[in-house]
């Protein structure tokens, strides 16, 4: 019964990222459908006027994540403010200052420091082992320098997918089990998921195990939010940077990228065990009831 009922919670965990794509997707449509009726009378075919609609679509991507983005933060903010924003923080949970704070954007700088290292060397070593994934950021518009991106990719992206997976997600994970690690794996493995490609699916969940360290330590969404925002922020920087260290010579900048890696997990280690510190253990009154612990465990 108890395995049932931690399968369950599992599958409960799943929905919000199952409606995310339901949102991405109804996004979308909707927007192609009113392009197509505020063109209907232009008189093309049916079969012109859909294959126009895609073109702008594909001419419009980032427009329609923005879209998209408001959307899904109608709709999980709403359910994460009336599910658990007016609930009061729990005793145990540290309460962060500016050294903390100024570690969390460290933090991000160094993360990005190493995933992008990692793939600019794998695209150094088997340049055709990226070919798609290089594909793909470059038709979703991200790569481009705009307002636009900016607001989507640094602004939006982290105050959305934070308030699902962090704040919703992990939440709902913690009912399969009272372990930390447990309910962090598995919304760590969702956000992979919810890039819905392999490459940024792995980084991506390397990237939610921090988050979702930084949300059970603090409990405070605007801290996963704004290391969300300096990771996304600083991939341009340091891919500029990677760019620039290329021309002085390729075995210079794989040489220097490598040193940099090293330093740069060094300092992940360092700003997570020294400066942040490990995630306080949850008194058994602190989250759920006694019974309740009992059922799960």
């Amino acid at each position: 019964m108890k395995v049932l009922k931690k399968c369950g919670w599992f599958v409960v965990s799943l929905l919000p990222v199952l409606l995310f794509f339901v949102i991405q997707v109804g996004a979308s449509f909707v927007s192609i459908f009113v392009y197509m009726f505020l063109h209907y009378g232009d008189g093309l075919t049916q079969a012109e006027l859909t294959m126009r609609a895609g073109e702008w679509a594909i001419e419009n991507i980032m427009y329609l994540t923005l879209v998209m983005q408001i959307a899904a933060f109608l709709v999980f903010g709403i359910w994460y403010y009336f599910a658990y924003g007016k609930k009061k923080r729990p005793g145990h949970v540290e309460e962060p200052g500016g050294r903390q704070i100024a570690a969390i954007v460290l933090l991000g700088v160094l993360l990005q420091v190493v995933v992008s290292g990692a793939l600019n060397l794998i695209s150094e070593v088997a340049p055709g082992a990226l070919e798609e994934y290089q594909e793909l950021l470059e038709n979703s518009g991200m790569m481009e320098t705009s307002a636009l991106v900016l607001l989507s990719v640094v602004i939006m992206a982290p105050i959305v997918e934070e308030i699902l997976c962090r704040g919703i997600v992990f939440r709902l994970a913690k009912h399969v089990s009272v372990k930390f690690w447990v309910a962090n794996v598995i919304q760590a493995l969702l956000f992979g998921v919810l890039h819905a490609n392999l490459v940024q699916g792995i980084y991506a969940f390397v990237f939610g195990l921090v988050l979702g360290y930084v949300y059970g330590k603090y409990e405070r969404i605007w801290m996963c939010m704004l290391l969300h925002g300096v990771i996304n922020f600083s991939s341009a920087i340091v891919s500029l940077l990677w760019g620039m260290l290329f021309l002085a010579g390729r075995g210079l900048a794989m040489t220097f990228m490598v040193v940099a890696m090293a330093a740069a997990v060094a300092g992940i280690l360092y700003c997570i065990k020294e400066e942040l510190g490990p995630v306080a253990k949850v008194p058994e009154t602190a989250a759920i009831s006694k019974s309740e612990l009992e059922e799960i465990e």
